[in-house]
């Protein structure tokens, strides 16, 4: 007999995860001391560390943007700020988030097709099953480019790949 109910994955949102985090970090704003370095041409003095002082109120809690700062003056992130954070954050990282959505659902698609398991075939037919021989291929390439053409986000494109490269041929 075979079990057909379903195991489901119980466990927190991701989203919710990522709001905690931020909510921590906005509380930790109001309680570890500010400083800054002295700086002489972009490098840091060394020993020249001062504590900043920052005002602490419910003004500040609620938006320490509506406080004026001068220089050498900090403030802690307010509620209305934090809530502010992340619509701003997805706005500037619009072009890094569509490629990631691109590239989840183009990926879901050549999964479906087994063009990605056709693929890794021809791959390993060319090194003749050599996956010894594969990987530093690989690693060459990645390592050209990003130090020729500044490659880092785009490797996104072949996460997938070697994920099911390493599930099916290293057991």
């Amino acid at each position: 007999m075979h079990d057909t109910t379903k195991t489901t994955r119980t466990g927190m949102n991701p989203i919710i995860i990522m709001m905690l985090i931020v909510i921590i970090t906005m509380v930790l704003t109001f309680v570890l001391p500010s400083g800054e370095y002295q700086r002489k041409d972009k490098l840091v003095i060394p020993n020249s560390y001062q504590v900043i002082d920052k005002p602490i109120s419910v003004a500040n809690f609620i938006s320490a943007s509506l406080t004026e700062k001068g220089k050498g003056q900090a403030a802690p992130v307010g509620i209305a700020d934090t809530l502010q954070s992340v619509p701003e954050g997805i706005a500037k990282q619009s072009g890094l988030i569509f490629m990631v959505l691109f590239i989840g659902g183009m990926f879901g698609i050549l999964n479906k097709t087994g063009a990605i398991e056709a693929g890794l075939e021809r791959t390993l037919v060319l090194t003749r099953g050599n996956i010894y021989l594969l990987i530093p291929v690989i690693m060459v390439i990645f390592s050209a480019g990003s130090t020729f053409m500044g490659l880092a986000k785009e490797y996104l494109l072949v996460i997938p790949m070697v994920i099911a490269l390493t599930g099916r041929y290293w057991v």
